[in-house]
């Protein structure tokens, strides 16, 4: 049991820092991007025209476009790596708690076996105490 309780902690253990990892990289990602959509948001105009005014705020809304496809695109990649590696923990949470079950049925398979020995021998042991009284109240009452 205990080799069990240990691997149960190391499972817990391995999970919490699969997710805290994943959580730490999102809050990476998202900062980053925020940071990249500042900047090309916050660049100051070079020309004062309209129409090239217009045209720099097309780019830079292109610019905001292809970086918001990329981390969506990046986001769905780390979202499907940490979907397989929590389906692993999960694997592996439900082997530890099969072979916990196993190791539970045969202790209590062992301990009815004990418990059906220790209730024979009694058995035995009252029959021939009976047994034993009998004779005795016969010898007895034959005197």
């Amino acid at each position: 049991m205990a080799d069990q309780n240990k691997s149960y902690v190391e499972l817990s253990s391995t999970l919490f820092s699969t997710l805290v990892e994943a959580y730490g990289a999102a809050n990476q990602r998202m900062l980053a991007y925020g940071k990249s959509v500042y900047e090309i948001a916050s660049r100051p105009y070079t020309s004062t025209a309209v129409d090239a005014a217009l045209r720099e705020n097309f780019d830079r809304v292109n610019q905001i476009v292809e970086l918001t496809v990329a981390e969506v695109q990046a986001n769905g990649t780390h979202s499907t790596e940490l979907s397989e590696a929590l389906l692993q923990q999960g694997g592996a949470f439900q082997e530890t708690f099969v072979e916990a079950g196993k190791t539970m049925a045969r202790m209590g398979e062992s301990n009815m076996n004990f418990v059906k020995e220790t209730a024979d021998a009694q058995a035995a042991n009252i029959s021939k105490t009976v047994g034993d009284l009998q004779a005795h109240a016969s010898a007895v009452s034959a005197n």
